[in-house]
C-alpha cells in the first residue's frame, strides 16, 4: 500500500466529495475511510486512466489551485499503479484524512501567511466579495464549509487567515491573496 495526497471537489448539493477519473464520463463520489475501486478493464495510466494522486503534498500545486469547492486529503492506494515523476494513477484509492487549508498553503510553498483578522464579506452567486470586489475565499476544512452552507449563508463577518503569493504574469509582478476562513 502507498500513501499520498489528492485534491477533490465538494458537491454543494449532495455534500459529498467527488472526482471525475480520466476516461469516465461521470463523477465518482468518495466517502472518507472507504475504498473506491475503479471498475474498468483498462490498467491505470498517468494522464489517461485511473484515480490520480501525488506522493508529495507540494506537487499538487501543478494540478489543483486553491478554490472554494476543493479540499485536500491524505490518501492510501493499493494494487496496480502507474507512475511518472510527480503523479501516480491507481484503480484503488481511499481518502484517509482531510488536511486543513492553512497547512496546505504553507506546504505548497508559494503562499505566505500575512495576518489573521476579521473581515466583512458578502456571499452571492457562490462567490465571496470584499467591498464589491471578487476575492478568493476557502474554508479551512469541509466541516466549516458545510456548516456555513447549511446554517449561515447570510453571515457577513468571518475570521480569516490571509495568505498571499507573489508571482509573475507576462513579466509583471502579480500578487494573489487567499482568505482562509477559520471560524
Amino acid at each position: 500500500m502507498n500513501t499520498g495526497f489528492k485534491a477533490v471537489k465538494f458537491d454543494v448539493k449532495s455534500f459529498k466529495f467527488f472526482t471525475k477519473p480520466k476516461t469516465f464520463a461521470r463523477k465518482t463520489y468518495f466517502t472518507p475511510g472507504k475504498w473506491n475501486i475503479l471498475r474498468s478493464e483498462v490498467s491505470p495510466r498517468v494522464c489517461y486512466t485511473g484515480y490520480h494522486y501525488c506522493e508529495e503534498l507540494c506537487s499538487l500545486k501543478f494540478y489543483s489551485k486553491p478554490k472554494l469547492d476543493v479540499f485536500y486529503f491524505k490518501i492510501e492506494s493499493k494494487g496496480l499503479e502507474n507512475c511518472d515523476f510527480i503523479k501516480t494513477a491507481t484503480k484503488n484509492i481511499r481518502l484517509l484524512e482531510e488536511i486543513n487549508y492553512d497547512e496546505v498553503l504553507k506546504k505548497l510553498g508559494d503562499y505566505h501567511f500575512d495576518r489573521k483578522c476579521k473581515l466583512k464579506l458578502e456571499y452571492k452567486d457562490s462567490n465571496f466579495y470584499l467591498k464589491n470586489k471578487l476575492v478568493n475565499v476557502v474554508f479551512n476544512n469541509s466541516k466549516l464549509y458545510k456548516n456555513f452552507l447549511l446554517n449561515n449563508p447570510n453571515r457577513k463577518y468571518f475570521t480569516v487567515k490571509v495568505f498571499f503569493t507573489n508571482g509573475y504574469n507576462n513579466h509583471k509582478p502579480k500578487s494573489k491573496t487567499i482568505l482562509v476562513v477559520t471560524s
